[in-house]
């Protein structure tokens, strides 16, 4: 959220939309300070196979 500045439920709704609309599969998890993680699993053509994590 720090990159772009967005508030929290801004980027909770960006990431279920690319799940439910634009097809992209979404992890989500809690670390051990209970703050939510999310992965946004990415076609390896796009980027790297190692899905990448988003703090939200």
């Amino acid at each position: 959220m720090a990159a772009t500045k967005w508030q929290a439920h801004t980027v909770r709704g960006f990431v279920s939309i690319l799940g439910s609309k634009g097809g992209q599969k979404i992890e989500s998890s809690k670390n051990a300070a209970g703050e939510r993680m999310v992965k946004i699993l990415v076609a390896a053509r796009w980027s790297s196979s190692d899905p990448k994590e988003i703090p939200v």
